[in-house]
């Protein structure tokens, strides 16, 4: 891990090294910040297609997050603390939900389908499971009691570079430094994102 000040930094010192026209020279470092974390989010795609189970990995964690109840949905909601990359699974970048203090509860993401063939009109029919479904930057819950929407939970979340704050520790997946140093640089070139990606880098699995 490094910090995100730090990481920005270092691809600035390289592109500073590598300076050949004076437009790479005047580069501000939030321009280099913003093709950094287009790198970071592509690898980070990559990353889960070819090694989704250490995701847990490279998930931020936000506590304290209230449960507040919807009167036109009828449903007991969160709002999800920051943007999340939209990886292709069923709540996309909302990696994890749990309750604060007490884990008796699971929390089970699900398509709508889903919702109407696990709970059917009577969500007192399942006590052990809280199904949700991710809409924008909401969660709506599925089954959710009132004594546990009383509480709170909490979220693990796969955020894109640019919600980490400057001295936040931004995790890098092992063996992908290299890729996204070399993704950053070729943007700064011109070099479309399509171009830096192999074959053999990307399982479709």
């Amino acid at each position: 891990m490094i910090k995100k000040i730090d990481y920005i930094e270092a691809v600035a010192n390289r592109v500073a090294g590598e300076m050949t026209t004076d437009y790479l020279g005047s580069l501000h470092e939030r321009a280099i910040e913003t093709y950094l974390g287009r790198a970071f989010n592509t690898s980070m795609l990559q990353v889960y297609r070819t090694q989704r189970f250490n995701m847990d990995n490279y998930a931020k964690r936000y506590f304290d997050i209230s449960i507040d109840y919807d009167a036109g949905e009828e449903l007991y909601y969160s709002m999800i603390p920051a943007s999340y990359i939209q990886i292709p699974r069923v709540a996309g970048g909302v990696w994890k939900v749990q309750q604060m203090k007490n884990r008796s509860m699971a929390f089970e993401p699900m398509k709508d389908n889903e919702v109407e063939l696990t709970f059917g009109q009577d969500l007192n029919l399942i006590d052990d499971v809280i199904g949700y479904t991710v809409l924008g930057m909401k969660i709506y819950y599925y089954g959710m009691t009132a004594p546990v929407a009383e509480g709170a939970v909490k979220m693990d979340l796969i955020i894109p570079f640019e919600e980490y704050d400057y001295e936040d520790y931004v995790p890098i997946p092992s063996g992908t430094d290299m890729d996204i140093m070399g993704m950053t640089l070729n943007m700064i070139h011109g070099k479309p994102m399509s171009d830096q990606i192999t074959n053999n880098q990307i399982d479709n699995k």
